[in-house]
């Protein structure tokens, strides 16, 4: 009986098939128990997305209209890393519903006609910006696993910063084959050149992303004065795209909502 089990084992086909059955955090502690184990989801592209190590582009390119009965986007939502939750305090990414509007141009306002919308999903996340949470020291390790997860499956290639109502047009980070947590967290360590009105009420960093599978294309750019607004599932509030931006002046939001 052990030889049979061991014969099992060292084959990697078999071995990726039982290991698929593990719940997240198992499958990603079994790498510990051998070599074989570990070259087994270190090898399997299946594996290795299971993981949010590898990109999962299965839901890309699906455009849904919001207002189809049969094209509602449950059986289609994207995974959030719950394998991020413990890395640090507070920092975590969801995954949440939005609708997405095109807006219209002069001459379509001119014929009552409104933009078109779609169903989408964005990736939320937030860091404190004052200073670095408290963590495990081994979350420090330079060669730590969630540094190379992936916030979302699919992953979001680019976050912007958001505050109250605002998105910022331009984004605050980009990666085009996806970003990672370690991405995320050296990034938001150093805040770049972000301006200081995006810092919230609660001395955080707020940030939202779409995530490139059921969407339009992005906002437009030929303009300051082009806007684009996400309505959220959740409580149906609109968010202005915009980076001329003051969070103590709502004129800009007001000629956005005109």
């Amino acid at each position: 009986m052990e030889s049979a089990v061991n014969e099992v084992f060292r084959l990697p086909e078999l071995l990726e098939l039982i290991l698929m059955s593990l719940p997240q955090k198992e499958l990603l502690l079994c790498q510990r128990v051998s070599r074989n184990f570990r070259g087994t989801v270190q090898g399997s592209i299946r594996l290795q997305r299971d993981l949010f190590f590898a990109p999962d582009w299965n839901l890309e390119g699906r455009v849904l209209d919001a207002y189809s009965v049969s094209n509602r986007p449950a059986r289609l939502k994207p995974e959030n890393n719950r394998l991020l939750l413990r890395v640090y305090p507070g920092v975590y990414p969801t995954v949440t519903l939005v609708i997405v509007n095109d807006a219209p141009t002069p001459n379509e306002l001119a014929i009552g006609r409104r933009g078109g919308e779609q169903w989408s999903w964005d990736v939320c996340i937030s860091f404190p910006a004052d200073k670095t949470p408290n963590c495990n020291p081994a979350v420090d390790y330079p060669e730590a696993s969630w540094r190379r997860m992936f916030l979302s499956q699919p992953p979001c290639t680019n976050l912007h910063l958001v505050r109250r109502w605002q998105r910022s047009l331009n984004p605050a980070m980009i990666r085009k084959v996806g970003i990672t947590m370690g991405d995320f967290v050296e990034e938001a360590k150093t805040a770049g050149s972000w301006h200081q009105s995006y810092i919230s009420s609660d001395r955080d960093w707020h940030f939202e992303g779409n995530i490139q599978c059921s969407s339009v294309e992005d906002a437009p750019t030929e303009a300051k004065e082009s806007y684009v607004f996400s309505r959220s599932g959740r409580n149906g509030a609109a968010r202005a795209y915009s980076d001329d931006w003051d969070p103590g002046r709502t004129a800009g939001f007001a000629r956005a909502v005109l």
